[in-house]
């Protein structure tokens, strides 16, 4: 992964979801031979509780609202793609296009195989569609300043889907950090991944001492 997905990976976890990364999609692109992936795959059930970092007030309420997830009703599934710098239109559109969401919603497996298609030829048009008790959704992170202007590709259109920052990732993970300081200083090196421990302490959490380090300055 790089900065951006693993910023997008605890964004999504952090608010919730159980996230996959990298999904590697077992069929070659017919152009070029090539397998690709789906840079991540989130689940979040709607009654999502956890006594550090997991009550209503902790998830990016404002942001979910205004996507319209319905999440605290509905099981939500995104599919997540990154980009960190220059990007074409027909590279999201690419990786949004029918073929990769069906391969996508029968990862998430909530659909019958044979309803599939028809339910992704939706999500295809759309940023977010509702299917019997599931909200779908396609997200697009990437930075403003690296977008495509509206002349690019010959005036290519994005494919329908929300959007956000990358700065917006970072800016919740420090946030939920600063919010629960003491906590995560005393759990901060059991997260799985380095990157996380230094948003982490960009956040301000103190920078606790594991038990090895307190006896090798007590036996120092």
């Amino acid at each position: 992964m790089n900065y951006g997905e693993s910023l997008a990976y605890w964004y999504f976890r952090l608010n919730g979801f159980l996230p996959i990364q990298n999904f590697v999609l077992h069929e070659p692109n017919e152009e070029t031979g090539q397998n690709a992936d789906i840079d991540l795959l989130a689940v979040r059930f709607p009654h999502v509780f956890e006594n550090i970092g997991g009550h209503p007030s902790d998830w990016d309420n404002r942001r979910f609202k205004q996507w319209k997830l319905s999440y605290t009703s509905n099981t939500v599934c995104v599919i997540v793609e990154v980009k960190t710098g220059v990007y074409k239109k027909s590279s999201v559109n690419r990786h949004f296009d029918r073929k990769r969401l069906e391969y996508a919603l029968l990862r998430f497996g909530m659909f019958p195989k044979e309803a599939v298609s028809e339910i992704a030829g939706k999500l295809e048009g759309k940023p977010v569609v509702e299917e019997a008790g599931f909200v779908l959704a396609k997200v697009l992170i990437d930075v403003p300043t690296k977008r495509p202007g509206p002349k690019a590709e010959g005036g290519l259109k994005l494919c329908p889907c929300l959007r956000m920052t990358i700065n917006d990732t970072d800016a919740f993970i420090r946030q939920r950090m600063r919010s629960y300081k003491k906590h995560k200083g005393t759990s901060r090196m059991f997260f799985p991944g380095d990157f996380v421990q230094y948003l982490a302490w960009r956040g301000g959490v103190p920078l606790a001492m594991d038990s090895e380090d307190g006896n090798e300055q007590q036996n120092g």
